[in-house]
């Protein structure tokens, strides 16, 4: 009795749960923030006054749901100087994408605005989570500069 030939194509018709079983872990997850998000919010954190334009794509994103949506609140949040919230904004984030080194960074950035303006009792803690932010986003991504420079202020 010969043996029955199933291709790949064939199985995946016959059971399409089983093919999105299958397929799903191949796809790129739609909650990571690209080293474009990044620039982006640089852009507007650093030049907020002098490039209008980087905050207007900042809250078109932040106008939207989702991982990418917070991200980009986050961004708003320490152009208008709001530090402590955009520490929570990046945290979920990062903790929505813990692939991200992007997320990992900023968190690290907020919490290192957040230490700058602390009193000396929570400088410390701050200070730690700084720290451990940018060694992640280095883990994540060893070709990513900026949690490098980071550590080295």
């Amino acid at each position: 009795m010969p043996r029955p030939r199933f291709t790949l194509a064939a199985v995946l018709l016959a059971a399409p749960p089983l093919a999105a079983l299958l397929v799903a872990p191949l796809a790129r997850p739609l909650v990571a923030q690209s080293p474009e998000d990044g620039r982006n919010c640089a852009r507007a954190v650093d030049d907020a006054a002098r490039n209008p334009d980087a905050r207007g794509r900042l809250q078109a994103l932040a106008a939207a749901a989702g991982p990418v949506a917070t991200f980009a609140q986050g961004c708003l949040a320490l152009v208008d100087g709001q530090y402590a919230r955009a520490g929570d904004l990046f945290d979920r984030a990062a903790t929505a994408n813990p692939a991200s080194a992007v997320a990992q960074f900023w968190l690290g950035r907020a919490y290192g605005e957040q230490a700058q303006r602390a009193n000396v009792f929570k400088q410390a803690a701050l200070a730690r989570r700084t720290k451990a932010a940018f060694e992640r986003a280095v883990q994540l991504d060893a070709s990513y500069v900026d949690p490098r420079e980071g550590l080295l202020q």
